[in-house]
């Protein structure tokens, strides 16, 4: 806006000094438009272009910042480097042409105000209609016009710019697939509380990775499963055999046919938010977010964190031996990123936001959370399990059958189909499906 009122007013100025040059704005208008719908169009596929060519750049230099040590340890630094320069000469060609016809809209309007101050002398002395005072503020509001109209078309651009990022942003939500919320008349808002027993039932369940409409195969068939509040279920299978699809369903992350309820309310009418917040997870891989470590311990819980003191969280990550590693590069408000913890300490500390959240529901989701641990971090993790969520219903996937002797029942899937299901004692030693498995050490 200040762009464009600065060349109005030197515009007017101008004028004042020659009256007849006003019968030449008409046509300055058109050319001053014609210039900046070119410029404008070329401009924005440089910007993208130059965005594009600074991807790649962007990508390598996050990766060899990550795997510095392994860059030294093969010696692959020169080559490392030439492929950096190499992609750094390409980032900037984009970026060259872009200052290229910046100069050149520089070039074009100050041959077009060269124009205008050789009209305005020419009218000034021959009409001899204005005076020496007007001319000379003329003259001088013309001398400072090019750079009014430079920045005018750059703001101009830069504006057109952002609308452009502002309409791919919105094509991006329209094109990229959602999940479907249920209908507002059908929403059911449970309880603070909710799930306060822990029971879950599949009943006729069918899973599908693309929606049932399109015809895709699914890879559960006829899963019907009732669990009970309290009841340790360990759910156990080949690879590929519909684990972690029987798990996708509970969070709503797979669409399905049949009915799913939790604690009497059927998941297809609650919020996907509800849900999911309603259910405590451990996953396979340690998810730790960007912050300091307490940020991360109590990140979806204010209330909880206005609670628990320092000395209860200390004392829980000292029961889970991990607060010694902590002490040696920090404490709990030190930053993730500068705490030097290994896999299975960083897995202990995904159990350990899991144990201070267990007041807010009463189900315990593990996916696979101790397949890629060590023996000592498993037993660690067992015991943490056995005391802390004594009472709360536990659902895991499991690899290694020596973590499931206590659990109330075990669960075989193949195929997306039960096969067996019973006390993990008596499944481990009959000579069943589950014998097979472990024989084989598909299990």
């Amino acid at each position: 806006m200040f762009g464009l009122l600065s060349c109005i007013g030197d515009a007017i100025i101008i004028i004042v000094g020659a009256k007849y040059l006003a019968a030449t704005l008409p046509i300055a208008i058109l050319v001053l438009y014609a210039l900046q719908k070119f410029y404008l169009r070329t401009s924005r596929q440089l910007r993208v272009l130059d965005l594009q060519a600074k991807s790649p750049l962007n990508t390598q230099l996050l990766e060899t910042i990550e795997g510095l040590s392994t860059i030294r340890a093969f010696h692959w630094q020169s080559a490392m480097t030439k492929s950096s320069l190499g992609l750094l000469d390409r980032s900037q060609r984009p970026h060259y042409l872009l200052l290229s016809i910046q100069r050149w809209l520089n070039l074009v309007l100050d041959l077009l105000v060269t124009v205008a101050a050789v009209l305005l002398v020419l009218f000034g002395v021959t009409t001899k209609t204005s005076t020496p005072g007007n001319m000379a503020i003329a003259m001088y509001s013309a001398l400072g016009f090019s750079g009014s109209l430079a920045n005018f078309i750059s703001s101009w651009t830069s504006l057109e710019t952002s609308l452009g990022a502002i309409a791919r942003l919105k094509q991006f939500m329209q094109v990229t697939p959602q999940e479907i919320e249920p209908p507002q008349d059908t929403l059911v808002k449970p309880s603070t509380s909710w799930p306060s027993r822990g029971q879950i039932d599949w009943q006729n369940i069918e899973a599908f990775y693309t929606r049932k409409e399109g015809g895709g195969d699914p890879v559960l068939h006829n899963i019907s499963l009732q669990i009970q509040p309290g009841q340790k279920v360990a759910i156990c299978g080949r690879s590929g055999s519909g684990k972690s699809s029987l798990l996708s369903t509970l969070f709503g992350l797979l669409d399905y046919s049949g009915t799913i309820t939790i604690d009497g309310l059927d998941i297809s009418h609650l919020s996907k938010q509800a849900l999911r917040s309603g259910l405590i997870v451990v996953p396979q891989h340690p998810v730790l977010f960007p912050g300091s470590l307490r940020s991360n311990l109590l990140y979806n819980s204010d209330q909880q964190g206005q609670m628990l003191s320092d000395a209860d969280i200390i004392a829980l990550l000292e029961r889970l031996e991990v607060w010694d590693a902590v002490c040696q590069s920090g404490s709990l408000d030190t930053d993730m990123t500068d705490l030097a913890l290994s896999y299975g300490q960083k897995q202990l500390l995904c159990l350990a936001r899991a144990i201070l959240r267990k007041d807010d529901s009463k189900i315990v989701i593990l996916d696979e959370a101790m397949s890629a641990v060590d023996h000592h971090t498993e037993e660690l993790m067992i015991r943490a399990l056995e005391t802390e969520f004594n009472e709360h219903t536990i659902v895991s996937i499991v690899h290694r059958l020596n973590t499931v002797r206590k659990f109330d029942a075990l669960v075989v899937l193949d195929q997306g189909r039960i096969v067996e299901m019973g006390v993990p004692g008596e499944l481990i030693t009959e000579n069943g499906q589950l014998k097979r498995f472990q024989n084989g050490r598909k299990v």
